[in-house]
């Protein structure tokens, strides 16, 4: 876990996955290298418990907002 003064960045946990699919569903969240497919919560489960979305050619981690959480 990386906290600064402003953010806090760490891997994704298992208490994250709700919020983060509820993201990954609303398309006004999606940039421009965003993948056009969304991927099932079954699916992020499986990756979270085999990987922790931390691989060697892709990784993810949430980034929180210290003064609103």
């Amino acid at each position: 876990m990386l906290k600064g003064k402003v953010v806090t960045v760490r891997p994704i946990v298992e208490a994250d996955l709700p919020v983060l699919y509820e993201h990954m569903l609303n398309v006004e969240n999606r940039g421009e290298f965003f993948p056009v497919s969304v991927t099932p919560l079954s699916q992020l489960e499986k990756e979270l418990k085999e990987h922790g979305f931390w691989r060697d050619d892709y990784s993810s981690v949430v980034i929180i907002d210290n003064e609103s959480g």
